[in-house]
């Protein structure tokens, strides 16, 4: 044999079993289903009733205008465009640098016709707090010291170059089970 003829027979029974070997399977008659041998055909339960969807009526006057941003509970309460921008430049205080969740008011002063609260830091660090001073990090100011707590007046940029002013209030927080009273603040037994 020449070396060409014998060079083109290496080459085509290889490529000869591996076509014969990857040949698929004939595919079995629509309808029918193999089933493992020795068993039955499993039986299909029949498709369940089909029940119709209640009607919904499309009534637009109740739903939102898909092109405006949707209300959150949060701006319902809030003062869009009206507020003026907080003074940026005004020297911050120590409340200032911490979130209103981490701050506690924990008694209020009052004398005469002047009040203050005393709110704690997460630090422990207990700082008197009088109406027109500033609490927490959304420029906070506190309105009015009332018995339950602090109410405050926030200013919050909405994003689109506007402040948004919210009404919050910082309750009063019952002392810890196992915190220590400063002396004469003792529970007394008869009461």
């Amino acid at each position: 044999m020449s070396g060409a003829r014998w060079h083109g027979i290496r080459w085509t029974a290889p490529v000869a079993a591996v076509t014969i070997g990857c040949s698929p399977a004939p595919a079995p008659e629509p309808g029918t289903a193999t089933a493992p041998s020795g068993r039955p055909p499993a039986s299909v339960p029949a498709h369940p009733a089909v029940r119709p969807a209640p009607p919904f009526r499309y009534e637009a006057g109740t739903l939102r205008d898909p092109f405006e941003p949707p209300v959150s509970e949060w701006d319902r309460g809030a003062d869009h465009g009206l507020s003026p921008a907080p003074d940026l430049q005004r020297a911050r205080t120590a409340l200032e640098g911490f979130e209103m969740e981490e701050l506690r008011v924990v008694g209020i002063l009052a004398a005469r016709d002047a009040r203050a609260a005393l709110v704690r830091d997460p630090g422990g660090h207990v700082h008197a707090v009088r109406v027109g001073d500033y609490v927490g990090r959304d420029f906070g100011r506190v309105e009015a010291i009332e018995d339950t707590g602090l109410v405050l007046l926030e200013a919050i940029a909405d994003g689109s170059g506007d402040w948004v002013t919210r009404v919050r209030n910082l309750p009063m927080h019952a002392p810890d089970a196992g915190a220590r009273q400063p002396p004469g603040m003792e529970p007394r037994g008869d009461a």
